[in-house]
């Protein structure tokens, strides 16, 4: 998402986190980020990521969706040519 406010400090974190929160999508719609649509059924969730302090939202997904479950490790899937924004991060899966 969009933020408005200067980013003065970073922290390194790595691809894993854990998820705090999710539901699974029944019903078609667009990527707000990319514009292309999401297959569906699709999982969409709050992680917090190793070492963080905040929680981000994005996809999630896992070998079933029904394994999906509060406090499962995730581990975030990149883009192969990536730009720089959140959406060099296509999803996050459940390390199982």
């Amino acid at each position: 998402g969009y933020c408005y406010v200067k980013n003065e400090e970073w922290v390194d974190l790595g691809d894993e986190g854990l998820l705090w929160g999710y539901t699974i999508v029944q019903f078609p719609s667009l990527d707000p980020l990319t514009g292309e649509e999401r297959p569906i059924p699709y999982g969409y969730g709050f992680i917090e990521l190793d070492g963080a302090s905040t929680r981000l939202q994005h996809f999630v997904t896992a070998s079933d969706l029904r394994k999906l479950k509060i406090g499962l490790r995730m581990k975030a899937v990149f883009r192969e040519e990536r730009k720089g924004s959140l959406a060099d991060i296509l999803y996050f899966k459940a390390v199982e």
